[in-house]
């Protein structure tokens, strides 16, 4: 097939060749669709800086000697009395900061998977002699899987629970996630309640900078 386009004048016949007019407008679309391309790029980039990547704050803890960064849109609040179920006093609880509000005018209100992200500091023998046992072992209550993790350099022990009855505040199905990690005298604790927020958990947990490296290392405690 002739793709050749003709003219015809009084002198005759002028033809020309269509081609070059054809790569132009792929030239042209080419050029288009990457700049289209750039300008989506350009929009993921700033979506996640300015909406997925929020600011960090940093909490401290002098009595257990670490440093923790955490949401700006999170609050953190010391709970003081044992009414709070799966928590005891001085349990610090980290939350969104309308989820901590709520706490702090009714305790009782908050509970299961609003208490977000504990954390809690053992003495060696209480958590051995009695909150390991409760953290490691399957019952008819939750099924539990556990793993080997580290927090700032430091081994420890990651148990995830998957409830098998429902709790005030916790369906069925759902899971509960500890990491627990030897420091000093003792232990620390850290619960996730709100598997939703595994994520932030996550970013929290590769925060954690400890000021004692001298903790144990679980393969020189008893077996977890």
């Amino acid at each position: 097939m002739d793709n050749n386009h003709y003219t015809y004048t009084l002198g005759g016949v002028l033809k020309y060749d269509t081609k070059p007019q054809h790569k132009s407008h792929k030239k042209r679309l080419f050029i288009i669709l990457s700049v289209v391309a750039l300008l989506i790029i350009v929009a993921g980039v700033l979506i996640w800086f300015f909406y997925l990547n929020p600011q960090w704050k940093i909490y401290k803890n002098e009595e257990y000697g670490f440093t923790m960064k955490y949401p700006a849109g999170w609050d953190y609040y010391l709970i003081e009395n044992n009414d709070v179920m799966f928590t005891m006093s001085g349990d610090i609880m980290f939350a969104p900061k309308d989820i901590i509000n709520s706490f702090k005018e009714i305790p009782g209100s908050v509970n299961g998977k609003s208490l977000t992200f504990t954390f809690r500091g053992y003495g060696k023998y209480e958590y051995e002699d009695f909150i390991q046992p409760i953290l490691s072992a399957s019952d008819e209550y939750g099924d539990v899987t556990t793993n080997d993790i580290a927090i700032d350099g430091i081994s420890g022990k990651e148990y995830i629970s998957k409830a098998l009855v429902e709790f005030p505040g916790i369906s069925k199905g759902d899971l509960v996630v500890d990491h627990v990690i030897p420091y000093g005298n003792g232990y620390l604790n850290f619960s996730l309640f709100d598997y939703r927020q595994i994520n932030i958990f996550k970013k929290m947990m590769d925060s954690v900078r400890l000021s004692n490296k001298s903790g144990l290392s679980m393969q020189n405690t008893h077996d977890l």
